[in-house]
This record gives structure tokens, sequence and C-alpha cells, in this order.
């Protein structure tokens, strides 16, 4: 049995809610609006998104099976036909220098009400969902940890060990962990590596079938036509969550309700002008008027003009990932749309499913040693909206097109080739 060792740490602020997300650290229900609820950074928790990526990437090249066959050899399977234990054993241990407690499986950190509104401030947009949330949370570059795996070689397929290395090599360039992990939370950085050379990026990829394509579908973002350096990851973060906004928010620009004084008030045009000079806005206000179309409304413009893509019945921003919450604030009571990647059979104006995201975000640290970080977005080419399948708005069927997709991932203005020369 091979043992390898990867020492991790967080880059962002993770929330994992664990096994029982919904209780306190000493295993009690927790109230609803209580923040002290558990935390956990467990093995299967790590397995799952190790597995997302084998499948991502193909599998091993070195292998006559298929990726299926190989996942289940590899990790296990409960399955009738192909039953069997993983080749691997998975301890999560802790790091000696983290300033953060761990018990057993568990790293417990409160999101006490102070760390909530400063996150919230921090990250308005992305942490939208966690204003009503109880979670708990592992603090960026506070919180490192050891992956130790325990592999049984044998010669089904063959390099095995060198290939379990090379994916976690990858996943601790690029991958994450817990809730909203797809917006560049529980980013990871891969530190160091059982005392050996650490595998480079490049060599790790040739492992995988889909290594060499996988290097086309990564992207930086950039200054000057060059990979822009960060000192700070927090800002890199925060500069990839306003990348993305500007593709798919598109803002008020008519009138909204003041709660206030309980009246309409205009929007102010530079507040207007501002979101018009958004790349994705003429692909915002297509799905706003398709939106409108199903409450059976007209646009609201007055005398102005919004420059807009697409043609009636078709949408773009479903191609980022669904279900779309779109709500109307310049109607009072405000209405709201809800767009579903399914039918829902039972409710005719509803919809079910869910559809994630093709668009990953991932703050990323250079070196191990350096404080130097990147802004890498990455396009999930395997992954992205089969074109041929409708979405429904409250339960009325729209096209979705890929091409707002294709936009962002040629945006050459504002994102450059990720420097593959120098990993």
């Amino acid at each position: 049995m091979k043992e390898l060792t990867f020492s991790f740490r967080f880059l962002t602020p993770a929330f994992i809610g664990g096994a029982n997300p919904q209780e306190d650290a000493s295993g009690r229900k927790a109230p609803t609006q209580d923040l002290n609820v558990h935390a956990e950074l467990r093995p299967p928790s790590l397995r799952g998104s190790l597995r997302f990526w084998f499948r991502l990437l193909k599998g091993f090249s070195c292998s006559h099976m298929d990726v299926r066959k190989q996942e289940e050899y590899i990790f296990g399977s409960a399955s009738q036909n192909g039953a069997g234990a993983s080749r691997f054993i998975l301890r999560i241990l802790p790091h000696e220098k983290s300033a953060v407690d761990m018990h057993g499986w568990t790293l417990n950190k409160p999101l006490q009400q102070e760390d909530l509104e400063s996150l919230s401030n921090e990250y308005p947009y992305a942490l939208f969902p966690l204003r009503n949330s109880s979670r708990a949370w592992f603090p960026p570059l506070e919180t490192a940890w050891k992956a130790q795996v325990l592999i049984h070689e044998d010669t089904k397929i063959p390099q095995l060990v060198e290939g379990i290395e090379a994916l976690f090599t990858v996943w601790g360039h690029f991958g994450s962990l817990g809730f909203r992990s797809r917006r560049g939370f529980g980013a990871v950085s891969l530190e160091t590596h059982g005392g050996d050379c650490l595998l480079s990026l490049s060599k790790a990829l040739d492992y995988f079938q889909r290594g060499k394509d996988f290097k086309n579908w990564i992207r930086v973002l950039s200054k000057d036509n060059h990979p822009k350096e960060y000192d700070n990851v927090s800002i890199a973060h925060h500069d990839l969550l306003e990348w993305l906004k500007s593709w798919r928010a598109h803002g008020q620009t008519c009138r909204y309700w003041d709660k206030k004084t309980n009246q309409w008030k205009k929007v102010p045009f530079e507040k207007i002008q501002k979101e018009m000079e958004k790349p994705g806005f003429p692909y915002a206000r297509r799905d706003h008027d398709e939106g409108l179309k199903v409450l059976r409304k007209s646009p609201s413009s007055g005398s102005q003009t919004f420059p807009i893509e697409g043609s009636e019945g078709e949408t773009f921003r479903p191609a980022l990932g669904l279900p779309i919450i779109q709500n109307f604030t310049s109607f009072y009571p405000s209405e709201k749309v809800e767009w579903f990647p399914d039918r829902d059979h039972q409710h005719a104006q509803k919809g079910a499913g869910r559809f994630a995201s093709p668009v990953l975000l991932r703050p990323y640290r250079v070196l191990p040693t350096d404080s130097k970080f990147y802004g890498v977005v990455i396009f999930l080419e395997p992954y992205k909206w089969d074109e041929s399948q409708p979405v429904y708005l409250n339960g009325e069927e729209r096209k979705v097109s890929l091409k707002l997709y294709e936009q962002m991932k040629s945006d050459g203005s504002r994102l450059a080739v990720f420097p593959w020369g120098s990993l």
C-alpha cells in the first residue's frame, strides 16, 4: 500500500455544512436564526469533488477502460453489477500550523453576526443566498489541513498511484469545497506534498484524456493583455465576481418602490447608463423582456431606448446556471418569474430541476510559497447547456442560446490565456 500526503489551505471563505449542517458543535439542533451551526471538513466531501474533476478530465489516458468503469474501480461503487471498494483510503488531518482547531474530522468556526455582515458587504452579489442562512465557515488563509491517501496498488490500471497523485495535484490548483464553490468560495491552494517535489500542473494534466482540452478552457483576468497579478486574494475574488456580474446582471432601469417613503422613485440616469455599458446588458435585457411577456406586461422604459440582443422567444442567461428567480421591482407589489431547466408536470406554472453553471471562478495562488494571486475563469465545455433543450419561465417554454456564454469566453479585453509556461 502506497501512502501520499497533501497539504492544502483555503484561499477564500469556505461554507461546508458537513453531515448535519443544522446541528451546533454539541450535536444539538440549531434554530434557524442561530449562526453557531456545525461545519465539517469530511472525506466524503473531498471524494465527491475529486470524482467531479475525474469525470471532467475523462479519466486516465493510460487505461483501456472507459471513464465510468475507471471511476467505479478507483472510487468504489455500490451498483449491483459492479459493486466494489475504493482503491484508496482518504483521511483528513489537522495541519500543525493551522490557526483553527480541528477535532477528529471536524474543523469548527461559527459564523458570527459580524462575520456575516462583513462577508455580505464584501460579496453582496455572490452571497445573496446567505442572507437568511445558518452556516459555519472556515476562514481563508488561516485554515490549513492535510489529506492522507493510502492507495492499494495493482496492475488493472497502470500507474494508478501516479494518476491519483496527478488528480490531487490538479484539484489542489483548481478545486474547491462547499456552498457557492462555483463562485470562488472554498477555493484551495496546494501547499506541499509528502516531502517530495510537487508534480507540475502541466505534467499532472498529461495523465488525463482531456488534459490538453482543459488547457483551452481556462482563462485569467488580465491587465494590458497579460495575466494580472494580485497581492490580495480577496481583491482577486472580488474582481472575478465583478467580471461575472458585468455579463449577467441587468440592474434597475426604470423605477422602484421606496419602502421608506411608500412611493415610486426613478432610477437615476447615471445608474442606468452605467448598467447599459456592461457587455452583458443587451443579453440580460432580452431575458428581462421575456420575463415580462410571461407576466403579460410590457416594458416601462418611457422614452429610453435600450440595447437588446436576440429575437423574441430567445433567452441567454439560463446557459450560465439555473434556477433563476427574476424579480420585477418596477411593479408594486413586486412580481417574479421563476426559470427552471425542467417542467413541473404536476403544476403547470412551475418548474423543476437545476443546471449547474459551466463557468467556474477560481482565485488562484501562483506559487505555494508566494503571496501573488490570479483571478482564474474556467469554462466547462463538456457541461455547457445543450441548445436543443428549452428553459421554462413559470412553466412557459423558451429557447436558450449559447451566444452570451461564447461572448464571455472570447472576452479578449479582460481575459488572457493562462500562463502554462510557468507551471
